[in-house]
């Protein structure tokens, strides 16, 4: 398989060096050579051959070499790199290569850990993106799920009636002094001493809060309201 490939890559090459050639043939040309460099996790080379069909979304090829530009740099660690070609892709009638770039866009979100955007990105896909043919609002589905258990671990939401203070880690003299002077506080039977106050914190109790209370959702969504329609 790997053979195919390389020898993909001299055709396409070949191919390059002839002249008259027509538009459409030279597209499928630096088409199967992009594939075929990121086959062979080639990504230098895939990059530069997608980069080249990139520039014109409104054929399928070019919308997924978008894509491909997005994913590559993306997987390099290169996050803002990968953000401009995203919020650059547009005036394309290939919808499915538009969301996926806006599923990756959501990923540097939260890599970022700016969840609220991440969540809203992929809540603006389900909204919009109306094909159910393909796995797109599935995956976004999945992701949203995923953020919403960081959130969910990051504020429990515990009561604050479970609080629990343990002092098993004290000092074993602290202890025998405590258990002295609750000894001798018993034994007392003076009514007029005056009890001092107590140095204990009452805590309230409250109910439990969750993070739709904590996050406000007003602020717009300057990047990403409305992405796919």
């Amino acid at each position: 398989m790997l053979e195919a490939y390389n020898q993909t890559i001299i055709a396409a090459n070949k191919l390059y060096h002839t002249e008259n050639v027509p538009v459409e043939i030279m597209r499928e040309a630096h088409y199967k050579m992009a594939n075929s460099y990121l086959k062979l996790n080639d990504l230098d080379n895939a990059l530069k051959q997608f980069r080249i069909l990139s520039s014109d979304v409104s054929v399928k090829e070019g919308a997924e070499a978008k894509y491909r530009v997005a994913q590559i740099l993306f997987k390099t660690n290169k996050y803002l790199q990968a953000e401009d070609v995203i919020f650059n892709f547009e005036n394309t009638p290939y919808r499915y290569w538009l969301a996926k770039s806006f599923i990756i866009l959501s990923d540097i979100y939260k890599i970022n850990d700016d969840l609220f955007q991440a969540k809203a990105t992929l809540e603006s896909i389900i909204q919009n993106y109306s094909s159910e043919d393909d796995e797109i609002v599935e995956i976004a589905k999945e992701k949203i799920a995923a953020i919403e258990k960081i959130e969910n671990d990051r504020m429990p939401g515990k009561s604050i009636d479970n609080l629990e203070i343990n002092f098993s880690g004290n000092n074993p003299e602290f202890n025998n002094l405590y258990d002295n002077e609750s000894k001798q506080n018993t034994e007392n039977t003076d009514s007029n001493i005056v009890p001092e106050k107590s140095d204990t914190l009452l805590l309230p109790k409250t109910d439990t809060i969750s993070i739709d209370t904590i996050i406000q959702k007003t602020a717009p969504i300057s990047k990403t309201d409305s992405i796919i329609k």
